[in-house]
């Protein structure tokens, strides 16, 4: 049971990881399409740190500019881009999530990118940060129930 889940987390993590990136990159390449939607998932413009019940539950980065907001239409998830900082600046707060009662789950660490997953009761974070860019992953979940990695899928579907 244990190595399941150390397996689905690695998973986990790196998607999160795989889809921040690319939503950091998807933000280099141009104007966005007009359609910035799914059915499911909902893009939102944004310039600086928002002020909602999912980010209440966070301590704000000290750090890096806010560039775009992805919500789930069911309201589980918020997924934040933050562009302009160092990759030491987003360890940094991690640290700070840390410091706030977060719990690291997992966590995965390449040259030039990484990838975590803390949780704190209901509330889980993904961080996904490299080259310039962090993408947080709030989900709003009961800790016995199993993370939904579809909001991911879609996370990415909307930037690719």
């Amino acid at each position: 049971m244990k190595r399941y889940t150390y397996v689905r987390n690695r998973c986990l993590a790196l998607s999160a990881l795989l889809f921040l990136l690319l939503i950091a990159a998807a933000g280099c390449s141009g104007p966005a399409a007009p359609e910035a939607s799914t059915a499911a998932l909902t893009q939102i413009p944004a310039s600086q740190w928002p002020e909602n019940s999912y980010t209440a539950l966070l301590p704000q980065p000290e750090h890096g500019q806010v560039t775009a907001l992805y919500e789930t239409a069911d309201g589980s998830s918020l997924g934040i881009t933050l562009a302009d900082l160092t990759r030491e600046e987003a360890q940094a707060y991690q640290g700070q999530l840390e410091q706030a009662g977060f719990t690291l789950q997992f966590s995965e660490k390449e040259e030039a990118s990484a990838g975590v997953i803390l949780q704190q009761e209901d509330v889980t974070v993904s961080l996904a940060y490299g080259d310039g860019t962090m993408g947080i992953w709030i989900t709003l979940r009961s800790p016995d129930s199993p993370l939904d990695t579809e909001s991911y899928w879609m996370y990415y579907n909307t930037v690719t």
